[in-house]
């Protein structure tokens, strides 16, 4: 959180409130949602590492990797 709001490159963060480890307290601070660069995304669930979907026709259950190259995406236009 000491340099968060020098972040000048695109950056992604995901993150859930259950996770057990890393509080999302701190993702709340002014200094993170007011920087232009940083995306985040809190979930009600996932846990540290458990950011799934359900697999269907269209996606493979993947939700965190989806995200991440979703935002790529967007970052390289």
């Amino acid at each position: 959180m000491r340099v968060i709001d020098r972040i000048r490159i695109p950056t992604l963060i995901i993150t859930a409130d259950d996770d057990p480890f890393v509080p999302t307290e701190p993702f709340h601070d002014p200094r993170l949602t007011a920087n232009e660069h940083i995306t985040l995304r809190i979930t009600h669930h996932g846990g540290h590492c458990g950011f799934v979907a359900d697999s269907t026709g269209e996606g493979d259950g993947y939700w965190a990797e989806e995200q991440v190259v979703g935002f790529a995406r967007e970052c390289a236009r």
